[in-house]
């Protein structure tokens, strides 16, 4: 494995560039840098969590999850409950809300993340940078392992698929009206040629 030397990622030993961020991938181990929490500004510890290593941070609860962790420890975490609608993930789980709603700074990159509602529909709202992870705060992983226990990845694909067909009728009725109003300039210059030809 290769390490990006902008962002300490691993990389493949067939590439020059980092996948994430565009960085160098060096041979060199690099030192263990820990990233600063987003939230706190407290050093972030790796944990072992599912099969998964995570960044927590112990001062605010937040964890930081690089591209596809969040889902691995989401998908492990669901596989420990026993039955759906029943145990401590299927309860009401409320996430912990800031103090202050600000707009956080990606530990990796240190651009402002977005604040995003998880699935859409879950309630949750998570700090995404596209590039490199997803912040949670403390309590917003368990909300969203109980949004998965109590079925809400069905509504969270109902809800994509009516907004889908809420916008292909809006399409649809903008083709329509488009045509309409061909119709009705392509009549009225028309009648406006008749009009110059005979009177």
């Amino acid at each position: 494995m290769r390490t990006c030397l902008k962002c300490g990622r691993p990389g493949p030993l067939n590439r020059d560039q980092c996948l994430y961020c565009g960085g160098e991938l060096s041979d060199e181990v690099l030192e263990s840098r820990g990233l600063k929490c987003p939230r706190c500004g407290n050093e972030m510890e790796s944990m072992e969590s599912e099969g998964v290593t995570l960044d927590v941070c112990f001062q605010c609860g937040g964890t930081w999850y690089d591209p596809g962790e969040l889902q691995q420890s989401v998908e492990g975490a669901l596989t420990n409950i026993e039955e759906p609608g029943k145990g401590a993930a299927a309860s009401r789980v409320q996430a912990s809300t800031p103090e202050e709603l600000r707009y956080l700074k990606c530990p990796r990159c240190q651009a402002s993340m977005n604040r995003k509602n998880f699935k859409r529909v879950s309630g949750v709202m998570v700090d995404v940078c596209h590039a490199h992870g997803v912040f949670l705060d403390g309590g917003e992983f368990e909300a969203i392992v109980a949004f998965f226990a109590s079925d809400g990845q069905k509504r969270a694909q109902l809800r994509e698929h009516d907004e889908l067909r809420a916008r292909e009728s809006r399409e649809r009725m903008e083709r329509q009206k488009k045509s309409k109003d061909a119709r009705e300039a392509f009549l009225h210059s028309r009648r406006g040629l008749v009009r110059h030809l005979f009177f």
